[in-house]
């Protein structure tokens, strides 16, 4: 486990997400608020309730020495039948390799999201902080044979096996990025993945893919 926030804090009534969910915003790790993944750049999963944010960002930081490797707003989806809020409840997903960033292995890296309520006040963010950790080798060593033959092949593999390869060797990031690519399909899936957690909340919301602009020092 690792120290972080997956669940925002409680919000005061005049912030700009709806309240009154059953969720607040959430970053989609396990509950040790880490989440491994075999890829340079994986794609990130946040649960963000309906909302009249400004803006939404990702911040990337490197753990060990603090930099910032990465600033950048993201969209947020556009699928609301509220009036007073117009961004609807979504999990979205955020896709490093259209930020162009890349994690080295072994490096753990806070990542960082940012809802922006008052970009003259930015005390009023909600704000959701965990790790995450590209794998390195000796991780590898520790699986067994078979993973390791499976992981090894993984490319060609169906989709159903990637599902069950990243599943049985911890690889969170890369198992998630696997079952949204296929909602239908692995719907079930990934509500029991998400249930397991304890983010059973939100199991049922659906996944939007957003897009990127950096944000200029």
């Amino acid at each position: 486990g690792t120290t972080g926030n997956r669940e925002a804090g409680a919000q005061r009534n005049d912030t700009c997400v709806d309240t009154s969910q059953a969720s607040g915003m959430m970053a989609l790790v396990p509950d040790s608020n880490i989440g491994l993944t075999s890829e340079a750049s994986p794609d990130l999963f946040a649960y963000i309730p309906p909302n009249k944010a400004e803006k939404a960002e990702l911040r990337i930081f490197n753990e060990a020495t603090g930099e910032e490797v990465y600033a950048g707003e993201f969209t947020l989806p556009e699928n609301s039948a509220s009036a007073d809020y117009p961004y609807g409840a979504s999990v979205v997903k955020l896709p490093l390799s259209g930020a162009s960033v890349r994690l080295d292995a072994g490096e753990p890296y806070i990542w960082a999201v940012f809802v922006v309520c008052d970009s003259a006040n930015r005390a009023q963010d909600i704000v959701v902080d965990v790790t995450v950790q590209r794998a390195v080798d000796r991780y590898v060593y520790t699986l067994s044979a078979f993973i390791k033959a499976q992981l090894d092949t993984i490319v060609m593999a169906s989709s159903e096996d990637k599902v069950l390869t990243y599943g049985l060797a911890g690889l969170w990031h890369d198992l998630l990025s696997e079952l949204s690519s296929d909602p239908v399909v692995y719907s079930e899936v990934w509500a029991d993945l998400l249930i397991d957690q304890g983010m059973e909340a939100i199991a049922d919301a659906p996944v939007f893919t957003t897009t990127f602009s950096a944000i200029k020092p």
